[in-house]
Order: C-alpha cells, then structure tokens, then sequence
C-alpha cells in the first residue's frame, strides 16, 4: 500500500497485442484511456478501470481486449495533452481532444496537437507535462 512507499503510488496503461489475432488486451490503472483511431474515422476509447498501482494491496487488475483494424492509430498519452487551460480559465474537456484528434489527417497528428494546445493556452510553455506515443497497425 502507499503507505509503505511513502504514500506514492503511479498510473499506468497497459496493452499487449497479439499479431496473430489483431487483438489487444489490455488495462489502466488509473491512467487516462488509451484512444484507438479507426480507418473509418471511429475514435474508441480503450479503457478497463481500475485503481493506480500502490492504493491498496493485493487488489486483481480487471482487462478488456478488442480486435485493432489494419490501419488504426493508437495514442498513449498523460492527462497534460488535454487538461488544458485557455486563457479564461475554462478548460479543454477529454470528449473534445477525442473529436480533434478523430478530425487530425493520419500524419503529424502529435506536432499537430501540440501546436493547437500552445494556441488554445496561449502559452508556448505548457503548464504540464505534454506525453504522447503513436503506434499504427499495418
């Protein structure tokens, strides 16, 4: 538990693909979801829920699969690419990066991205961490 590590504890997501059967497994704990662009334009959150690692002891971490299309787009990312603040405070909701992402061309979606959230904070220095992993299936 926290409270043997000094009450710190991480989020993570995790996915395992199998090549053979297109099919990911994979979990979060307590990380945003990964999202998994289709070719046919569908952005679908992968997500099972679970607790960050280091909240409790000995708890099960519940998976979920899903078959992954030739051609789809997945983004890992931290929770700094869409927790963005404009310049009056209101901030950028997760179900409005998914749609700009879905609406991004399949190339340079992340310099892409990371210009339109420089833009939006008005800000070239980002007020939190800006991660972000692309993988595409052949």
């Amino acid at each position: 538990p926290m409270e043997r590590h000094n009450n710190l504890y991480f989020t993570l997501w995790y996915g395992v693909y199998d090549r053979r059967s297109r099919v990911m497994r994979f979990g979060n704990a307590g990380h945003p979801p990964a999202l998994l662009l289709t070719p046919d334009g569908r952005a679908v959150d992968l997500i099972e829920r679970n607790l960050m690692i280091g909240a409790m002891p000995d708890i099960a971490f519940k998976s979920d699969s899903r078959p992954i299309e030739p051609g789809s787009r997945l983004f890992l990312f931290s929770d700094g690419v869409y927790e963005v603040a404009a310049p009056g405070g209101e901030y950028w909701q997760y179900v409005e990066f998914r749609e700009y992402m879905a609406s991004l061309p399949a190339t340079d979606e992340i310099e892409a991205l990371l210009a339109h959230v420089r833009r939006m904070g008005n800000r070239e220095v980002l007020a939190d961490d800006f991660s972000m992993l692309k993988a595409t299936f052949g």
